[in-house]
């Protein structure tokens, strides 16, 4: 019983480093797609 808020804590934590995993994965993944289409658009000249 003395174990749970420290459970607690490291499940909040490990929520808040997986938020933040996936928010620079989509703004990685947002760069690459832009990345990928001004060079489509350079193709297409």
């Amino acid at each position: 019983e003395k174990l749970e808020p420290y459970t607690g804590n490291i499940r909040e934590s490990t929520q808040q480093k997986l938020g933040s995993l996936q928010q620079i994965f989509l703004e990685s993944a947002g760069s690459l797609q832009e990345h990928f289409n001004s060079k489509a658009e350079e193709f297409k000249k």
